[in-house]
Formats: C-alpha cells, structure tokens, sequence
C-alpha cells in the first residue's frame, strides 16, 4: 500500500489544480493518477491562477464538477470541498497488482 497525505495547512503548495485533483482522489481513495486530466473540466491554469496569490484569493470562491463530483475552492487558505465534504489528512489507496 501507498500512502498519500493533504496537509491542511498548505493544500495549495503546489497549485489549486494539483490539490483538487489529490482531495478528489482522496476522496475515491484512489492513486491521483487514476483520475482523468483535469483539464477535461476545467482550465488548470487558470484555476491556479484564480487562487495564486493566496492574500488576493480571501474573497473567492469556485464550484465546478470535476469526473462526477462537486468540487469548491475557496478563499486564501485553499480550501477544497469535494460534494460537500472538506477532503484533508492522510489517505491509503491499494495499487494494481496489491494485496
């Protein structure tokens, strides 16, 4: 088994996209690269670019679906929603082949 975490403090290190990508697979509790490309749904770029820098992003707030799930981003510290559900902490997803 494989273990992935979100730390809650800093979920958009690595950009909005990359953390809404990691809180859905979270919640599938699936490898992030199971999931189909971002971009499919939304703009990545644009979605990092909306939240970046965090001090401007205090008032924002974006839904979108993303492979079946309602996704919300908000405000500077990042926080990611998947059907409602704040996704953060530590996460354990079975690889192919595994047992």
């Amino acid at each position: 088994m494989k273990q992935s975490s979100i730390d809650e403090a800093d979920e958009c290190a690595d950009g909005a996209s990359m953390a809404v990508v990691n809180a859905v697979a979270a919640r599938r509790n699936v490898d992030p690269l199971e999931l189909p490309p971002l971009y499919d749904w939304i703009d990545p770029e644009a979605l990092d670019a909306l939240f970046d820098p965090p001090e401007e992003a205090a008032n924002r707030r974006l839904e979108f679906v993303y492979d079946g799930h309602l996704v919300t981003v908000e405000g500077s510290d990042c926080t990611i929603l998947v059907d409602g559900t704040p996704v953060t902490g530590d996460f354990e997803y079975v690889e192919l082949g595994d047992e």
